[in-house]
């Protein structure tokens, strides 16, 4: 099936397009994994996207880096979590690029200078969806998860984040899962 639409999303048009196999899958509700995190903060230019992968493959290298020399060991995806739902008046993007990691860091941890932060995950109330397909139609699915959960009357209660699934090719990622923290939810 093939949809024509415009979306204004995150505070950017998504143009006009044709849109086959790139779609949101199973939405619902669920309490997110807690843990700890290795975090730094970046800030990618929304007007040159050759730019804004080379930022984001730097910061998402450094950080692995950084962790690994410290001891800690990386697990699964990486989070992407937003920090405000639209571009700044400069025309970035700011957002936090969080590792899981497997340790439980010590309070020494917690308090060194490493050059990234280490945070700990709590367990919350997410809604959450699954973005099949290609990462330049992913306004459409934050909306569409938006809308689901006004739909379903539940409130929202912080800024969505992004779980990237890595591609088995090493390439771009094929899949994501969008989350957002939520009040009001039964587990769908």
């Amino acid at each position: 099936m093939q949809r024509k639409c415009v979306l204004a999303a995150l505070g950017m048009l998504v143009a006009s397009g044709t849109i086959a196999q790139e779609r949101a899958v199973q939405t619902g509700t669920k309490t997110c994994d807690a843990g700890y995190a290795v975090a730094v903060e970046v800030t990618i230019p929304l007007d040159d996207m050759e730019k804004a992968g080379e930022t984001f493959g730097k910061a998402f290298d450094d950080l692995q880096s950084m962790a690994e020399a410290e001891g800690f060991t990386l697990l699964g995806p990486t989070r992407i979590v937003l920090r405000n739902m639209g571009p700044t008046a400069d025309g970035t993007m700011p957002f936090e690029l969080q590792m899981l990691i497997i340790e439980q860091p010590t309070d020494a941890d917690l308090q060194a200078q490493l050059g990234f932060a280490i945070l700990r995950l709590e367990p919350q109330e997410v809604a959450y969806t699954y973005h099949k397909g290609t990462l330049d139609q992913i306004q459409m699915s934050f909306m569409g998860l938006i809308n689901w959960v006004q739909e379903t009357k539940l409130q929202l209660a912080g800024l969505p984040w992004m779980v990237m699934y890595p591609a088995l090719d090493g390439g771009e990622p094929r899949s994501c899962e969008i989350q957002v923290p939520v009040q009001g939810g039964q587990g769908q």
